[in-house]
């Protein structure tokens, strides 16, 4: 009888508060792992996991959409809000991703709805932190405009990121270029951003470019980078406190456009960086050649070239630089028997370099992984601050790579850096 009744005991008793106390935890642990249909199945088992899991469910929120007019997961998320106004507190990061159905149809030529309702969304969002915007549809200016005004009411915004183009276009959109100024010009103007990040596709008839100075951002990505030096220069003179940069430039290899050079000139690189000498901690720059009319780009080079890499940087003069990402012929050049030591133009307190490949197929490319090896090993023995050393290749010639570069790695290893070989 004792027995029985100690059981029963056992089974009336409540949840400790340790247990309840540490819901919140397992329930974090859970989302981090598990699909997000899932996770929301599961915050439907109990009235406890209920109130903690719908608070991290609408902590970042993702909507898709397959179309120019598929704005369905808006509008559903914006009815929910409305209704339930407490859930747009919690909200800190939303994501607005398109994609293109792979066919072009009447609807895709015509401007976007998306800014302009998502403009009425963001309306109800006072406490969020992250807005990233990717969509591939023309949009309008005065969808642009009402974003640029809803942004003015969301005081807490760190991190904005809108890259729109329209990819099924061959050639940069005038259009679109001026949606994409008004929103550069209107991110300008938030004083809280910290990180920004935007396409930009010069239109050669557009005015010259006036943009607002902002000493808040500290973090800029340029993708899909389609301007003139001009253009270029006088977005970098508008951001006095950047500490990183991200610049992804394009280039067409066809004649079709003359405002904006088939080059990438280094040296106008470095002049127009040269603000952030003592401010730049990492910078990560990409130059892709592009052809609207079936042109080989791999023809291109350096400075003799019709298209490619003019001249090389030098980054000896920026020391606070850590992280650096870039092609060698950046760095390099074009010529084995020309081209400096490394540790003349990288820094003194370089922590993290990263070669890409993004030239190794280009007919006047020298640096094979054999040159670039030959190149990088007294770097490492008289660079007592890299940490990190990542070197891109192509994936066709594995076997021979990897046996090539087993003795570059047991050179990083024994000066305490860690090598990583990617194959692409």
């Amino acid at each position: 009888m004792e027995r029985e009744t100690a059981v029963a005991n056992t089974k009336a008793d409540p949840p400790t508060l340790a247990t309840i106390g540490e819901l919140p935890m397992v329930v974090k642990a859970i989302r981090d792992y598990a699909p997000q249909s899932d996770f929301a199945n599961l915050c439907l088992v109990s009235q406890q996991f209920y109130h903690v899991g719908n608070v991290m469910l609408y902590e970042s929120i993702t909507l898709l959409s397959k179309g120019n007019r598929d704005t369905r997961s808006i509008l559903a998320l914006k009815r929910t809000l409305t209704a339930r106004p407490w859930l747009a507190f919690y909200v800190r990061r939303l994501r607005c991703l398109s994609h293109h159905r792979g066919r072009i149809s009447a609807d895709d030529l015509e401007d976007s709805s998306l800014l302009g309702i998502l403009s009425d969304l963001l309306s109800l969002l006072e406490r969020l932190e992250d807005l990233e915007i990717v969509d591939c549809f023309p949009q309008s200016s005065e969808g642009a405009e009402r974003l640029n005004q809803s942004l003015r009411w969301v005081p807490s915004l760190r991190r904005f990121t809108c890259n729109l183009r329209v990819p099924q276009w061959p050639q940069p959109a005038p259009k679109l270029y001026a949606v994409n100024t008004s929103i550069l010009k209107g991110a300008l103007s938030l004083p809280s951003l910290l990180t920004f990040s935007t396409t930009l596709e010069e239109d050669p008839l557009a005015e010259a470019l006036s943009l607002p100075a902002n000493s808040s951002i500290s973090t800029l990505s340029l993708n899909n980078l389609f301007v003139s030096t001009e253009t270029f220069r006088t977005i970098l003179a508008a951001l006095p406190q950047i500490t990183d940069l991200n610049l992804e430039f394009v280039r067409f290899i066809d004649s079709y456009d003359s405002h904006v050079s088939r080059h990438v000139d280094c040296r106008e690189l470095q002049t127009a960086i040269s603000g952030f000498t003592l401010k730049l901690r990492r910078l990560r720059v990409v130059a892709d050649f592009r052809s609207v009319e079936g042109g080989d780009p791999c023809q291109g080079g350096g400075d003799d070239a019709p298209w490619g890499v003019l001249s090389t940087l030098n980054l000896k003069a920026f020391p606070m630089l850590t992280e650096l990402e870039l092609s060698p012929e950046l760095l390099l050049g074009w010529k084995v028997e020309s081209s400096p030591e490394l540790s003349a133009c990288l820094p003194c307190h370089l922590e993290s370099l990263y070669l890409r490949y993004d030239y190794g197929a280009w007919y006047d490319s020298v640096w094979d992984f054999e040159r670039l090896s030959e190149k990088l090993r007294p770097y490492i023995d008289h660079q007592s601050s890299l940490r990190s050393l990542t070197v891109e290749y192509f994936d066709f010639l594995e076997d021979e790579i990897t046996t090539l570069s087993s003795s570059l790695r047991t050179e990083c290893e024994h000066a305490g850096i860690c090598f990583r070989l990617r194959l692409i």
